[in-house]
C-alpha cells in the first residue's frame, strides 16, 4: 500500500507547496499512534485491519482536497500519519520472516526516498516517515523476543532451583531415616536378645511365655521399622491411605 501511494499519489496532486500547516501530519500521527496503542490484540489480523483502514481514511483525505494537506512535492501530512503502521507492519514481518522484512524495508527506502529525483528534502522525509518506524518496529520485534528469552531461562531456573531443593530435602529424609533406624533397631534388638535369654533362664512356664510374647513383639517392631525405613527413603512408592 505504501508503495503504491508513493508512485501514484503525487501524480494525482498539483505541485508547490501544501495549504495546511504540516501540524495537521503530526496531529494524524498522533491519533493513528494512540488507536495503535488502544488496540492491542493478539492477532495480527486486527492490526493489519486498523493498518489498511488509516490508509484508505488518509489517502481519501488527501485526494479530496488536492493541494490542501499534501502536494506532489511535499507529502508529509500524508506520511505523517501512516508512520505508526511501520512499528506494527515491521514487528510482525520480522517475527515471520527475517529476510522477507529486510528486503520490504529496501523497496520502501528506494521509493520512499526516490533517488531519482535526487531531491534531499524528499529523501529526508522518506527516511524519517517511512524507514526509520520500520527499523523502530525491528528493535520492538527483537527486543520482545528477548525479553520472551529472558523469561523462559528465568523460569526455568526456578525450575531447577526447586528441584535442588526437593532433592536436598529427600536426602535429608533419608539421613533422617538412617539414623532413627541406627537407634530405635539397636534398642529393640537389646530388648529381643534380652527376652530370648529370659525365655531361655526362666524357671515356670508362665515367664517363659510372657518373654516369648515380648521377643516376638519386638521382632515384629523391628520388621516394622524396616518397613517404615523404606517408605522414608522411596516415598513415591509409599501405598494410599
Amino acid at each position: 500500500m505504501v508503495t503504491a501511494l508513493s508512485v501514484l499519489v503525487p501524480l494525482l496532486l498539483p505541485a508547490g507547496e501544501p495549504r495546511a500547516n504540516p501540524g495537521a501530519g503530526t496531529l494524524g500521527f498522533l491519533v493513528v499512534a494512540v488507536v495503535f496503542l488502544a488496540v492491542r490484540s493478539p492477532r495480527a489480523r486486527v492490526q493489519l485491519v486498523l493498518a489498511g483502514c488509516t490508509v484508505v481514511i488518509v489517502t481519501g483525505a488527501v485526494l479530496a482536497v488536492p493541494g490542501v494537506l499534501a502536494t506532489s512535492n511535499e507529502l508529509t501530512n500524508l506520511w505523517m500519519p501512516l508512520a505508526p503502521l511501520g512499528p506494527t507492519y515491521g514487528a510482525y514481518l520480522y517475527q515471520q520472516d527475517r529476510c522477507r522484512a529486510w528486503l520490504m524495508i529496501g523497496v520502501l527506502t528506494a521509493v520512499a526516498t526516490r533517488p531519482w529525483e535526487a531531491s534531499v528534502p524528499i529523501a529526508a522525509t522518506g527516511l524519517l516517515y517511512l524507514t526509520v518506524p520500520m527499523l523502530f518496529g525491528f528493535y520492538l520485534s527483537a527486543r520482545r523476543a528477548l525479553v520472551a528469552s529472558l523469561t523462559e531461562r528465568a523460569q526455568r531456573a526456578e525450575r531447577e532451583r526447586e528441584l535442588r531443593a526437593e532433592q536436598a530435602r529427600a536426602e535429608e529424609r533419608v539421613r533422617l531415616a538412617a539414623e532413627l533406624h541406627d537407634i530405635v533397631t539397636h534398642r529393640l534388638s537389646l530388648m529381643v536378645l534380652h527376652a530370648g535369654a529370659l525365655k531361655v533362664s526362666a524357671a515356670d512356664e508362665p515367664t517363659r511365655a510372657a518373654a516369648e510374647e515380648v521377643r516376638a513383639t519386638g521382632a515384629k517392631a523391628l520388621d516394622e521399622l524396616r518397613d517404615l525405613l523404606g517408605v522414608l527413603r522411596h516415598p513415591a512408592a509409599r501405598p494410599d491411605g
